[in-house]
C-alpha cells in the first residue's frame, strides 16, 4: 500500500552506459529499487549503450555530441528539480569533474557512488578537485566499511556511508542447489578484477581439503587465460 501522507521523491540517477559491466549492472538495480520503492525516477544514461533493466524513466542523451549532451544534462537537472541525483560515473578526469561541480551539479544536491576499493578508477589523480568534490557532495556512498576508512582518512570527508550493492531478487524462482559446497564469485573476466589472485588464494586455501568448490562466474577477455591458470592448479 502506498502512504500518500509522504511527497514522493524524485530522484534522478545517472551513468555513462546500462551495458556491459557490473558497475552498471548495479546502476540499474538501484533504478528497479527505487522506483518500486515508490519514488519517481529518472534514468539518466549519458551513452547510447542500453542492454540492462531500469526502472522509472529513461533518457538517453548518447546522440548528442560531447558538450552538447552536458549542456542538456545541466538544462534537464535545472528543469525537473530533482530532490537528489545519484552518481553512477567514474570520474578520473579533472577537468570533467570541475565541470560537474561548478556548471552541472551547482546548487544541486547529489551523491556520489564508489563500488571499488581501487580508487584510482573511480576517482581522479588530482586530489584537490577530489577533496572538493566530498566537501560539495550531499553524501558518498560506498560498498563496504573498508573503502569508507580509506575515503575518511585520505580525504578528510566527513558524509561517507556505507550501502552495500543491491540484488534483485525474484521470490518465484527457482534454483538447482549444487551437489557440494562453494564460494562464489561474480564479474567481468579481466585483469582489473584479479581473478587469477583469488584463484591462487583459493589454490593455497584450506577450502579444496574441505571440498568446498570455487565457483566463478563471468564472462570475458581473460577466460582462456583463467582457465588454463586452474588446470594448472589441478
Amino acid at each position: 500500500m502506498t502512504n500518500h501522507s509522504k511527497k514522493q521523491l524524485k530522484i534522478a540517477v545517472i551513468g555513462y552506459k546500462l551495458a556491459e559491466g557490473g558497475l552498471e549492472r548495479v546502476f540499474g538495480n538501484t533504478t528497479i529499487m527505487l522506483h518500486k520503492y515508490g519514488a519517481e525516477v529518472h534514468t539518466v544514461v549519458l551513452e547510447d549503450a542500453i542492454e540492462y533493466d531500469f526502472g522509472g524513466k529513461l533518457i538517453v542523451f548518447g546522440k548528442f555530441s560531447r558538450f552538447l549532451k552536458y549542456f542538456k544534462l545541466r538544462n534537464y537537472l535545472k528543469k525537473e528539480k530533482f530532490d537528489f541525483i545519484i552518481d553512477f560515473r567514474h570520474r578520473i578526469n579533472p577537468k570533467m569533474e570541475w565541470v560537474f561541480l561548478n556548471f552541472i551539479y551547482r546548487n544541486l544536491k547529489f551523491i556520489y557512488t564508489i563500488h571499488s576499493s581501487r580508487l584510482d578508477t573511480y576517482l581522479t589523480d588530482n586530489d584537490f578537485i577530489v577533496k572538493q568534490m566530498f566537501q560539495k557532495a550531499h553524501k558518498i556512498v560506498v560498498v563496504s566499511n573498508f573503502i569508507k576508512h580509506k575515503i575518511e582518512t585520505k580525504f578528510e570527508a566527513k558524509s561517507v556511508e556505507v550501502i552495500p550493492n543491491s540484488v534483485s531478487i525474484c521470490s518465484n524462482s527457482t534454483t538447482e542447489k549444487l551437489p557440494f559446497e562453494y564460494v562464489i564469485a561474480v564479474g567481468r573476466l579481466v585483469q582489473l578484477k584479479q581473478f587469477d589472485k583469488l584463484i591462487e588464494s583459493y589454490a593455497n586455501s584450506n577450502l579444496t581439503q574441505k571440498n568446498i568448490h570455487l565457483v566463478i562466474l563471468g564472462t570475458g577477455e581473460d577466460q582462456d587465460k583463467l582457465e588454463k591458470k586452474i588446470s594448472d592448479f589441478l
